[in-house]
């Protein structure tokens, strides 16, 4: 979609710049800065309109060859802007599908018709197509997941964002158009200015910082034998791709897989790359001298821009990140044991880079009176302040250890309870908080099983009423029902329980209180996964 809105933009017929209201005046995006930020078809070429990244409800929606339109109605009344369009970057494939619609409405013609047109025929991709309709086992290959096992066939409504089916000779000719800027086609869809463009963002609080490696238009730069490779990557139900240029060499590679091992493509991917910068010169690592790390940047961060809105604060519980003062610079490591810690080294007053990477890596910029740091990848964290960090961390410990002593305190009451029938006032309020945090517990492990990381066949079981979802919705209600159902006890039988008893369950009543506000906050309660 990018390259064909480059290709329109240079024949007069659409700016990146025309809000999406006026493009598409009867789509259904919810926009509460509209005024003052609109959306523009930039932001959603950019993923920095602030469109949530999908969701199990979107990753239901299947057909063969749903046209934009089709998914634009099934998501009426679905899409709603998380922050002021042109803030931060995050990956959203509605985005890219909105503005295929855009392209449509602009050229009066179908988006598959519009791209090979202007894009696959003039760069000799002749036999590609944006297509989810099944095709004869000829012409395509059959894709496995990471067990080896045949994976299904997943005919996604977001099309124009991942759907392209080529030969690999077919994603050669892509690529060396890449890295060529155009001069290896005789007729080039767009210009080599048009492609400089795609590979920089500009709409993003980074990018307008000066960082020059934010995701552009359908291109990211990413590293990769210690090079600085513009490109792409991505996966659908049993494939993955990835597509490097080296422009200014140019060269490239691309990387076509029929499994799901992400971990196996990650290391091919390393070594094509260094097959590939084998006779380039070794670049030297991002450096400034003279230049003191600030301070003012320690402190504990989390990420708020995580592409599943839905999924986001287990995401930001995970990957919360401490940054506190070095010798040599900052050190970043995860607030949870869960990583090892790297060093931060300054380049500039606000850029500096992990390691010895050549480029910046992490940016601490200031959003609404915050410290937000953009790094790990296109993740952005906002920094919390002296409150804040200081109560996470409390509530942390304070949740995970009441929810483990009340499972472990009302299994040991039940096993004293089959060896003796003695009756206490304390045994019914333990069993219940006992009975909410093992289901807490179990919501957590079977999200985690279905969608926190897990295949896209799992996204499209959870975004249909089918038993793992509705199982799931059934622990969402029960365990803080039993929550409830403990405090109600404790205060019904408060004046015949013993000290101890009214302390503990009052601090293991407020400590699940606490955890049931959280996921209220972020619409975790109940949990209706096929509704959003």
């Amino acid at each position: 979609p990018s390259l064909l809105a480059m290709a329109l933009v240079e024949r007069g017929l659409i700016s990146l710049d025309t809000p999406v209201s006026k493009l598409l005046p009867d789509a259904d995006i919810e926009n509460p800065w509209r005024g003052d930020a609109p959306l523009r078809l930039v932001h959603l070429l950019e993923h920095t309109g602030g469109l949530p990244g999908s969701s199990f409800f979107e990753s239901a929606q299947q057909g063969a060859n749903l046209s934009p339109s089709n998914y634009l109605a099934r998501m009426q009344g679905r899409l709603a802007l998380r922050w002021p369009p042109g803030r931060h970057f995050s990956y959203a494939n509605a985005g890219h599908t909105i503005a295929a619609h855009i392209l449509e409405a602009v050229s009066e013609n179908d988006f598959d018709t519009l791209v090979r047109t202007h894009v696959l025929v003039p760069l000799g991709m002749n036999r590609a197509s944006f297509t989810t309709r099944r095709l004869p086992n000829a012409h395509h290959s059959r894709s496995f997941l990471k067990d080896g096992s045949p994976a299904p066939e997943w005919r996604m409504a977001v099309r124009p964002s991942g759907a392209l089916m080529a030969s690999i000779e077919e994603m050669a000719r892509l690529a060396l158009f890449l890295a060529t800027e155009g001069s290896s086609v005789a007729e080039p869809p767009v210009s080599a200015s048009a492609l400089r463009r795609m590979r920089q963002g500009e709409t993003s609080l980074p990018a307008r910082h000066g960082y020059r490696y934010t995701y552009g238009l359908g291109m990211f730069g990413f590293i990769a034998a210690d090079r600085i490779f513009w490109g792409h990557w991505g996966k659908t139900e049993g494939f993955l791709a990835n597509l490097g240029v080296l422009p200014n060499r140019r060269s490239g590679f691309v990387l076509l897989s029929n499994t799901s091992n992400r971990r196996g493509m990650t290391a091919m991917r390393e070594r094509l790359a260094r097959h590939v910068v084998r006779n380039h010169p070794i670049p030297t690592p991002a450096t400034v001298t003279g230049v003191a790390a600030q301070t003012d940047f320690a402190g504990l961060y989390m990420p708020f821009t995580h592409d599943m809105a839905i999924r986001g604060w287990i995401f930001a519980l995970l990957q919360a990140a401490i940054v506190a003062d070095d010798p040599s610079g900052l050190r970043i490591r995860p607030l949870l044991p869960l990583g090892g810690a790297a060093q931060l080294i300054p380049v500039s007053e606000r850029f500096y880079r992990s390691g010895a990477f050549p480029i910046a890596t992490h940016l601490f910029l200031e959003e609404d009176g915050r410290t937000v740091l953009f790094g790990d990848g296109q993740e952005t964290y906002r920094k919390l302040d002296d409150v804040e960090a200081p109560l996470l961390r409390a509530g942390l410990l304070w949740s995970a250890f009441a929810v483990l002593a009340s499972v472990l305190a009302a299994a040991f009451l039940v096993l004293i309870r089959l060896f003796s029938r003695t009756e206490g006032e304390v045994g019914g309020i333990i069993l219940c908080f006992g009975a909410a945090g093992a289901g807490f517990l179990a919501l957590l492990a079977f999200f985690a099983g279905f969608g926190i990381a897990g295949p896209l066949k799992g996204l499209v079981v959870l975004g249909e009423p089918g038993m793992p979802a509705l199982l799931i919705l059934l622990l969402s209600v029960l365990w803080p029902a039993a929550a409830l159902a403990g405090a109600a006890l404790l205060g019904i039988r408060w004046r015949r329980l013993p000290f101890y008893a009214r302390g503990g369950g009052l601090l293991f009543a407020a400590a699940y209180l606490m955890i049931a506000v959280a996921m209220l906050w972020v619409d975790w309660l109940p949990l209706i996964t096929w509704r959003a």
